[in-house]
C-alpha cells in the first residue's frame, strides 16, 4: 500500500443501507466483521469457515439482500495471509454490484475515545487505505496508479464509542453519518426512536444512525428458530429500524 490513496466521496446516491422492505418497515442491517490482529490462525480459519464463508454465500445467493458492512484492516490482512483472498474477491464483487455498502472504521479496532485525536486520524485513514487496496480500483480518473475507494460515507466506531471530539474529527474526514448505540442519545431522543433512527447534532458533525439495542439483543441471543418475537419487534410502531451487530453472530 505504498502508492497514493484517494477516496472518492461521491457515492451512488443509494440508501444508507437496506436489508428488507415489507411494504411498511425498512429493516437496515450493519454487520461488523472483525478479528483482532493477533488472532490465532486456527481460530481465524474456523470463524471464516463457519461464519464468513456461508454468510457471504447467502448474500450472493439472495439478490434481494443488501447490507452495510465494516471490514477493518485487522481482519482483511489476516484473510489475505491465510489464503482467503478468494473470499475478499467475492466480497469485492458484492461491493461492485451495490449489494454491500462499505463503511469506514479504525484499522486495528482501538476505542477512539481513548486515543489522541491525531491517532484517530491515522487509524481511520489507514483503514481507508486498506479498503481502497482490497475493494477499490487501482487507477485514478487520469489513468495514473493509485488505490481509490468510492461511496465511503458512513462510519462504524469500534464498540460504538464516540464523543463530541471524535464526531467532529470524523466530520472533518468527510464522513456523513456515524453508527451509535441508542443510549448515546439523550433520553428525549431515545423516547422518540419510534419516529426514526437518524439524528443530527448540527451541521458540523455527521448524522447519528442509532441502532435498536433491543432488536440487536433479540437476534444476538437467539437460540432457536422461532422468530416471532423478532418479527414483532421489527414491526413495532411501524417504524424503520437499524440493527448493528457482529457478523460472527451468524
Amino acid at each position: 500500500m505504498g502508492r497514493r490513496v484517494r477516496r472518492n466521496r461521491f457515492g451512488s446516491g443509494c440508501a444508507i443501507f437496506i436489508f428488507v422492505y415489507n411494504g411498511s418497515v425498512n429493516l437496515c442491517l450493519l454487520l461488523h466483521f472483525y478479528q483482532p490482529a493477533n488472532q490465532f490462525g486456527d481460530v481465524l480459519k474456523k470463524v471464516t469457515q463457519e461464519c464468513y464463508i456461508p454468510l457471504i454465500k447467502s448474500i450472493k445467493n439472495n439478490k434481494k439482500i443488501k447490507i452495510t458492512a465494516d471490514f477493518p484492516l485487522s481482519l482483511l490482512e489476516q484473510l489475505d495471509r491465510y489464503g482467503f483472498d478468494w473470499l475478499i474477491r467475492d466480497i469485492k464483487d458484492l461491493v461492485d454490484a451495490g449489494r454491500i455498502e462499505l463503511v469506514g472504521s479504525a484499522a486495528y479496532h482501538p476505542l477512539l475515545t481513548k486515543i489522541p485525536l491525531n491517532f484517530v486520524d491515522k487509524q481511520v485513514i489507514l483503514n481507508e487505505a486498506s479498503l481502497a487496496y482490497y475493494f477499490g480500483v487501482n487507477k485514478d480518473f487520469e489513468g495514473e496508479d493509485c488505490f481509490m475507494i468510492k461511496g465511503l460515507r458512513g462510519f462504524f466506531p469500534p464498540e460504538m464509542a464516540v464523543n463530541g471530539e471524535v464526531l467532529e474529527a470524523l466530520g472533518g474526514l468527510g464522513y456523513n453519518w456515524v453508527s451509535v448505540d441508542e443510549f448515546y442519545l439523550s433520553k428525549e431522543s431515545r423516547d422518540t426512536l419510534k419516529n426514526g433512527f437518524v439524528y443530527s447534532l448540527g451541521s458540523q458533525t455527521p448524522k447519528l444512525i442509532a441502532r435498536s439495542r433491543r432488536l440487536a439483543d433479540l437476534i444476538s441471543f437467539k437460540r432457536d428458530l422461532d422468530v416471532s418475537a423478532i418479527v414483532t419487534e421489527i414491526l413495532k410502531d411501524s417504524a424503520d429500524k437499524m440493527i448493528a451487530l457482529d457478523a460472527e453472530t451468524f
